[in-house]
This record gives C-alpha cells, structure tokens and sequence, in this order.
C-alpha cells in the first residue's frame, strides 16, 4: 500500500467514525437516475466507501459488490483500485465515483488497468470526478512541517477531453459525458429541476462534477 493509499484510508476512517456524511451517500440516488440505463449484470463500485451506492444498486436489484481500502460491511471487500481482488472479466458495469482524483500517475496507469481487467467486454464503466478542478485554490499549509497539500487529498483534474483520451489507452470507449452540479442538486430544495441554472453560478459549494460512461471494447 503506497503512502497516498494510507491517507486517503486515514481520511476516510476518521469521517466514517465520527458519523459524518458523505458526498457520495447524498448523491447515489441521483447518480442512479443518471446513468441507470448502462447499469447491467454484475456490478463493483470501486471505492464503495460507506456502501451507499451499493445498497441502493442491491435495493434496485442488481448483483452489486464494492471494494474499497476500509471495509465497512461483509459486501466490501477491502482492496485498492490498483489491485483488486477480482478475476478477470467479472463484471459488466464497474462504478468508480470521486476516486480518480486522488489517484498519482502510477496509481492512475495501475487502476484503470485493473478496471479493464474486470471488467467484461461491451461493460460499461462510470466514472464521476471534478470537473476542471483548480487544484492550487485547494492547497492548505501545514503549520507543522510546512508541506503544502490539497486540503481534500486530490491530485489529478480532469475535463471530458483528458478522460476521452486517457481511457482509450485502456480500451474504453466513450458513451456519455455531462458535467452536473451533484452536491448542490442534492442539498439544495429542487436542486435536480434547477441543473441548468446551478451549472451557471460560480460557487465553491457548487462544486461540477463530470459524469461520464464509457464501454469496454
């Protein structure tokens, strides 16, 4: 496990412990409504967190599994993206939501490989993450050691056009891409009739993400 994968699973415990919320638990249902119609067979969330997304995919019906670096129930297996305990071809739809972002250049190349491992051909694999994120207006400074850090642990930003290019390198395809305002659409009363509008309006807590699927060929 690489130091990166210790922070991040460090990160995670310590909110999942304290009880905290997730963006991922408040955005599953409307990620569901998203890309519900490339959700098929076998289904991994890579990264499955708290198992939000998960749940809802078992409650809707689909055989679902997650794996993540912190297990937090007897369907998440404990794994990292750039290794998983899976065999080949065992899936045919992987979800990997706000993962990628925290992933360094090596761990990337690793991960979507393994994604293209497990994943079956003609399976779909949706992916969210920031969209364009500035990653500079996200560093803090530790009043300790002086390192500078994104507060929330990202080091990778991605438009449409990186994703297009990058995945192809793995035999993935694009299907569709949007870019939608999740959080905001989920917190705010309305927030999935107002989308348009949300997209417009330059707030931090409006944060976009892109939402894009794209098949194994």
């Amino acid at each position: 496990m690489t130091n990166n994968e210790d922070y991040q699973k460090k990160i995670f415990v310590s909110h999942y412990e304290k009880g905290r919320s997730f963006k991922g638990d408040e955005v599953a249902p409307l990620l569901f409504g998203i890309v519900k119609p490339y959700i098929a067979g076998d289904v991994l969330d890579v990264g499955a967190g708290s198992g939000a997304l998960m749940k809802l995919l078992k409650a809707k019906g689909f055989a679902a599994k997650g794996v993540d670096l912190y297990s937090t129930s007897n369907d998440i297996q404990k794994g990292s993206i750039t290794d998983m305990p899976f065999g080949d071809a065992s899936f045919d739809t992987v979800f990997c939501c706000d993962v990628i972002e925290h992933l360094a250049d090596e761990q990337l190349r690793k991960g979507l490989s393994e994604v293209a491992r497990v994943l079956r051909t003609n399976g779909h694999f949706i992916v969210t993450t920031p969209y364009d994120e500035d990653l500079k207006s996200c560093e803090v400074l530790c009043p300790k050691c002086g390192h500078e850090f994104h507060r929330y642990g990202h080091l990778q930003s991605f438009d449409e056009d990186k994703l297009r290019r990058l995945f192809a390198t793995y035999g993935l395809e694009i299907r569709s891409t949007g870019v939608y305002v999740l959080g905001g659409m989920a917190k705010l009363p309305l927030g999935r009739y107002f989308h348009f509008i949300l997209k417009m309006l330059d707030f931090e807590f409006l944060q976009k993400s892109i939402v894009g699927v794209w098949v194994r060929i």
